[in-house]
């Protein structure tokens, strides 16, 4: 078994270099002269690049020698399986946060902080990490610990427990996500008192959300960027506007903006990513278990190798899961362009995209594996369609 994973894990790793290769040289051939956004799009992918590279040969080596070693010393050692669980998560999860974070830090103060959208120090960008492990081991150990356990029953259904368990630990991530960001990332405010605030009060009134839902985030604190989001599932739904657009972007920009989210929420777009995650990881639980049985694979040894193949399973979904994504999208911009007008909605894509620096298309490729959100340019011309 070990030499076909390792087979497999090279195959997704090898298209998934290809992908970032073919999107740097896509941005390359775009012009003459590159423009700032466009460099920055092909350092990020050569950079990306390098961040799997490492994430390839740190997976590859528990692979093919970290586990069995482990899992080898272990028995002689007469190690619980629950305790080789554990050593497994820190070296192998942890390891790999830590990289995907090195590869998130070079990215921000390589690309970012030549575009000045960065204001994250190197102190606080530590200090974040730290945060990201910490919240990464609370939701990840109990998770481990229980799935551990539920295999050493022996009971042949072990893992609709183990999915079980996964679906509940995913619910309150969700639920809580907003709570998270704001407690340990950020600090939240309300919407001053104005014309913009009343504007927005009734958009979300009209819309069926409740107006309280609607925070400012200060997000100027760690980046330049644009943005606003919807996160959490019902009474913990929150919509956030980062300070950064309120800066830059008009009354009637910031309106359209937040119809957009507003018409996530409208489309039960976070509902149905929770139920679709749902069923995905009932499927994938099964093929565990039976990979387990075929394999004889014991529940610690059965952890490290999922843990380490669990990025090359995610990307092979991505492509799925993207498409789902760029749906909604279509449907949040087309529910903002009834309530606020196709214009506005695409005066406020063009703000966003030129204050970020962002690039108005991509690799076909890389759109399909890595772009969960429409090109501006997709997005433009779909709305387009609604002032016919």
């Amino acid at each position: 078994m070990t030499e076909g994973l390792a087979a497999w894990i090279t195959l997704i790793f090898l298209a998934t270099c290809w992908v970032y290769w073919r999107e740097a040289r896509f941005q390359e051939a775009r012009s003459a002269v590159a423009s700032p956004a466009q460099t920055a799009a092909i350092q990020s992918a050569y950079i990306a690049i390098g961040g799997t590279v490492a994430s390839f040969v740190y997976r590859l080596s528990f692979i093919l020698f970290g586990i069995p070693y482990i899992t080898e010393y272990g028995r002689a050692a007469n190690a619980s399986q629950f305790g080789l669980a554990i050593v497994f998560v820190i070296l192998i999860s942890g390891g790999l946060l830590l990289i995907e974070r090195a590869t998130r830090g070079i990215s921000l103060h390589l690309v970012d902080r030549k575009l000045k959208l960065n204001n994250t120090s190197l102190y606080l960008f530590a200090v974040d990490t730290a945060k990201v492990m910490l919240v990464a081991a609370a939701f990840g150990l109990p998770l481990v610990a229980g799935w551990t356990w539920l295999m050493e029953t022996g009971n042949e259904h072990w893992w609709l427990g183990a999915w079980a368990l996964w679906f509940a630990i995913l619910t309150i991530r969700m639920l809580v996500k907003p709570q998270i960001e704001t407690i340990l990332f950020s600090t939240t405010s309300d919407l001053p008192e104005g014309a913009l605030r009343s504007r927005l009060e009734y958009l979300l009134k009209r819309s069926g959300i409740d107006a309280a839902s609607l925070r400012v985030i200060e997000a100027s604190k760690r980046t330049r960027r644009v943005n606003a989001s919807v996160t959490g599932l019902g009474a913990h739904r929150r919509i956030f506007l980062h300070d950064t657009l309120l800066e830059q972007l008009s009354a009637d920009e910031v309106e359209a903006v937040v119809a957009h989210e507003a018409g996530h929420v409208h489309f039960k777009h976070l509902g149905k990513a929770w139920g679709g995650l749902g069923l995905l990881g009932l499927a994938g639980a099964y093929v565990v278990a039976e990979i387990t049985r075929h394999a004889n694979l014991e529940p610690a040894e059965a952890v490290g190798v999922l843990l380490a193949a669990y990025p090359s399973i995610l990307l092979s979904v991505r492509p799925l899961l993207v498409r789902i994504s760029r749906g909604f999208e279509f449907q949040a911009d087309g529910f903002a362009a009834m309530q606020c007008g196709a214009g506005a909605v695409q005066e406020a894509l063009g703000k966003i995209f030129a204050a970020n620096h962002g690039v108005w298309d991509h690799h076909w490729a890389y759109s399909a594996v890595f772009d969960a959100h429409p090109s501006g340019r997709e997005r433009i011309l779909r709305l387009q369609q609604h002032t016919r």
